[in-house]
C-alpha cells in the first residue's frame, strides 16, 4: 500500500483534472444568484484549486481539501463532466431537503484553498489585512491558549467554518423571508398568513406584489458580522472551543476582521433585510410569488 500512494498521488498530480474557473463556474455563478455572494471570488479561487474525487472510495466526506496537491476532493456526485463542481440548481435536484448541507460544506472547503492560494500569499492588499492579523495576532493567542494545536490549522477552520456558517444562515434567513412573504419553496405555492391578509387592503396591488420585509425589526437588521463566527471548530478529531478561556476569548476584532474580508471580497447582504431586498429582484420564484399575490389581491378587492 505505502508503495501505491505516491503512485495515486502522482496520477491526480499529472491528470487533466486542471484548475479552471470553469470548474466551479455554475456553483459560483448559483451563489450569486441565490444570495447575492458575488462570484468573482469564488472564480478566482476555482482559477487556481483543482477539483477531484475521491482517492479512495472508502472516504465518505462530501468534501476535502488537500494542501498538498491544491485540490478539493468531492463525491462523485457532487461532480459533473470534466470534474465541474455542479450547480446548486443540479444539487437541489439530486437531494431537495439536505443540499443546503452539501453547499456549506463545498463552500467550506473553498475557504481553505482561499487561505493558501490568496490569504497566506499576500496576492491582494485585503489577505494582506487578514494574514496580519493572523500572523501577529491569532498565532500568539492560540500558543497561548491552545497548546499543541496548530496555529495555521485552527486559522484555516475558523474561516472554514465561518464560510459555511455564512450558507447556514442565509439558508435559515431565506427559508423566514419566505415564511414572512407566505411563500412554500418546496412545494412552489403561496399562503396567506395574518400579516398579509391585513396589508392587502392598505397596499396597492404593484406594491402588495413584490417580496416584502418588515421595517425596524431588530432581527432583520442584526448584522451578519455578528452572527457567522462559529464558537467549535473540529481539529484532528476534536472540538476545539475558541471561547474556552472567558478571559482571553476569540476576540471580537478578529471577528470583525474576517467579516470585512468576506464582504470587500464577496460582497454579500449584510442582515436579513439585504437578502430580502436582494430577494425582490433576484429570488428564483419573484415571478411566481407576484401572480400568486396579484390574484389574492383582485380577489379581496373585488
Amino acid at each position: 500500500m505505502k508503495k501505491i500512494i505516491p503512485v495515486v498521488l502522482l496520477l491526480i498530480t499529472i491528470s487533466p483534472t486542471f484548475a479552471a474557473e470553469e470548474s466551479i463556474r455554475d456553483f459560483a455563478n448559483d451563489l450569486q444568484q441565490i444570495f447575492g455572494i458575488e462570484a468573482k471570488k469564488t472564480l478566482e479561487v476555482g482559477s487556481r484549486t483543482r477539483f477531484a474525487p475521491p482517492l479512495f472510495p472508502s472516504n465518505t466526506a462530501e468534501a476535502s481539501y488537500n494542501p498538498v496537491l491544491n485540490t478539493i476532493f468531492l463525491k462523485k456526485e457532487n461532480l459533473g463532466a470534466n470534474n465541474y463542481v455542479k450547480s446548486i440548481t443540479a444539487l437541489k435536484a439530486m437531494e431537495p431537503v439536505t443540499y443546503p448541507v452539501k453547499i456549506s460544506t463545498i463552500f467550506h472547503e473553498l475557504g481553505h484553498a482561499e487561505m493558501d492560494q490568496f490569504v497566506l500569499n499576500d496576492i491582494t492588499v485585503d489577505d494582506r489585512a487578514l494574514h496580519s492579523v493572523f500572523t501577529n495576532e491569532i498565532t500568539p493567542w492560540v500558543k497561548k491558549n491552545y497548546p499543541g494545536v496548530n496555529p495555521k490549522t485552527l486559522f484555516h477552520e475558523t474561516y472554514g467554518y465561518y464560510r459555511g456558517s455564512v450558507i447556514e444562515t442565509m439558508f435559515n434567513d431565506k427559508a423566514t423571508i419566505e415564511i414572512y412573504n407566505g411563500w412554500n419553496s418546496y412545494q412552489k405555492r403561496c399562503f396567506f398568513n395574518p400579516d398579509l391578509k391585513a396589508k392587502v387592503m392598505t397596499m396597492t396591488k404593484e406594491d402588495f406584489a413584490q417580496i416584502m420585509y418588515p421595517e425596524n425589526n431588530s432581527a432583520w437588521e442584526e448584522k451578519y458580522s455578528s452572527r457567522f463566527v462559529p464558537r467549535y471548530v473540529f481539529i484532528q478529531g476534536k472540538d476545539v472551543d475558541l471561547m474556552k478561556n472567558p478571559a482571553d476569548p476569540f476576540k471580537e476584532q478578529w471577528k470583525k476582521a474576517i467579516w470585512n474580508y468576506f464582504s470587500q471580497n464577496y460582497r454579500s447582504p449584510s442582515n436579513m433585510r439585504e437578502l430580502a431586498v436582494y430577494f425582490k429582484t433576484h429570488h428564483q420564484d419573484r415571478n411566481l410569488i407576484r401572480d400568486c399575490r396579484n390574484a389574492f389581491w383582485d380577489e379581496s378587492h373585488k
